[in-house]
């Protein structure tokens, strides 16, 4: 069996390719932020008090302070 395209088959086919490829970067590129954050979470938890004190933390607020759901005050 032949499957003959018309133009405009094709170029809603290139728009689904399109909108499959930008789903799958959106994915990595959230994936990739999920990852850096928790590393930079384990860093933080890594150092003592009187380090996360010089950085102007305590420990309770590391993990919203690292996804910006905290901000520091002057």
């Amino acid at each position: 069996m032949t499957t003959i395209f018309m133009p405009s088959d094709r170029s809603a086919a290139r728009h689904s390719a399109r909108q499959r490829s930008g789903w799958f970067a959106r994915c990595v590129s959230r994936l990739a932020v999920h990852w850096m954050r928790r590393e930079a979470i384990r860093a933080l938890h890594r150092l003592d008090d009187r380090e996360l004190r010089d950085i102007g933390l305590m420990r309770s607020q590391i993990e919203p302070a690292v996804k910006g759901e905290w901000h520091l005050r002057p």
